[in-house]
Parts: structure tokens; C-alpha cells; sequence
């Protein structure tokens, strides 16, 4: 359903769990980055393999660091423009239906994309489908033709939380200020940084 202002509502019909004691996290937060926007070195730090301990700090800025691993680009760094991101919106839905998974909350970014999943799998799995359907659809629109993969390789943090973690969730996917709600929604729009 549509909402105000230039972002979709959709009211999932979950229940909600107000006491889980067998300490599976009801939904993930997980993030994903288009190939080759925020390379090692960047301004805005970064994090690799040896840099990746929650709670340390990330690598500085190097312009040489990030001048290598220009070089080492495999494509072009990949940005999701309007027909990209409609289509990636809707292979998460499709997958998130299919398997019955429960969107929380999504936003699609020029260069990441946010989505708040509760699913029966571990968390790689679901950014496993969730990349793959994407890819596929915007293959299926003719706005991926490359062989390549448009994301970076699967090294995200997936975050799980419980029911009050993924309502808080929701900032990370809209700026807009909030508004009490009864069931957890996907906003299509907004983020908690730019691009």
C-alpha cells in the first residue's frame, strides 16, 4: 500500500513474538554493497579481514590503499540508479514471499541496500537469495547484462535481534521521524546515511 510522501507501506501479517527462550534471533538485519563503491582505503574507513573485530577501529583512510585496490577492480564500480533499484525491490519481495521469509523493512541505496529478514536459516543463506534474486531481476528488466556479479563479496555483518531490536531497526531504513506502529512494515525509501 502506499504511504506518504514517495515510499511504499506493506503490512506484513506476523505475529509477534513477545518471548522467544530458545535463542534464535527473530530477524536479521543485513546489508549489502553494489561492487566497487567503498574500496579499502576510502575516506570513510573501512573494514577487511584482519580489521574486523566488533569494536575496533576500522582502517584509516590511504590514498595508496585506495588507488591498489581501484587497480584491482575486476568492473566498474556499480551503481543502482531508479530501474535498478525497482528491480532489486521487487526480486526481495518475490524471495521473501516465496520462501515465506518475513520482510521487516527494506531500503534500497544507490550503492547498498538494507533489508530486515526474519527467516528458519542462518543469515548467509538469506543474503545468499536475497543478492541472487536480486541479480536475476535486474537481469530479467535488461538492467544487468554483465556476467559479473553486482555486489561486492559475501564479508557482511549480519546482526540478529529480537522483536525490540528489529523495530529499532527501522531507523536504519527510514529518516523520516517516527510514528508508533502496530506491524512491522518495508519502507522503500530513506537511510540513516547518505547514498
Amino acid at each position: 500500500m502506499q504511504g506518504p510522501g514517495n515510499y511504499n507501506l506493506i503490512a506484513m501479517n506476523q505475529a509477534r513474538t513477545e518471548f522467544n527462550d530458545d535463542h534464535t534471533p527473530l530477524g536479521y538485519l543485513i546489508t549489502f554493497r553494489a561492487y566497487g563503491t567503498w574500496l579499502h582505503g576510502d575516506e570513510r574507513g573501512s573494514v577487511d579481514r584482519f580489521h574486523r573485530t566488533y569494536g575496533t577501529p576500522m582502517l584509516p583512510p590511504s590514498v595508496q590503499r585506495a588507488n591498489y585496490e581501484r587497480r584491482l577492480r575486476k568492473q566498474r564500480p556499480v551503481h543502482l540508479g531508479p530501474r535498478k533499484r525497482a528491480s532489486i525491490e521487487s526480486g526481495i519481495r518475490e524471495t521473501c514471499t516465496i520462501r515465506n521469509w518475513s520482510l521487516w523493512a527494506f531500503n534500497i541505496r544507490t550503492n547498498h541496500v538494507h533489508t530486515v529478514v526474519s527467516a528458519d536459516c542462518k543469515p548467509a543463506q538469506i543474503l545468499s537469495a536475497l543478492k541472487a534474486n536480486a541479480t536475476r531481476s535486474m537481469r530479467q528488466a535488461g538492467c544487468w547484462k554483465s556476467d559479473r556479479s553486482p555486489w561486492v563479496l559475501p564479508r557482511q555483518q549480519e546482526i540478529s535481534m529480537d522483536g525490540t531490536r528489529i523495530e529499532r531497526c527501522h531507523s536504519v531504513c527510514e529518516v523520516r521521524p517516527r510514528r508508533t506502529v502496530t506491524e512491522p512494515r518495508a519502507v522503500a525509501t530513506g537511510c540513516c546515511h547518505s547514498s
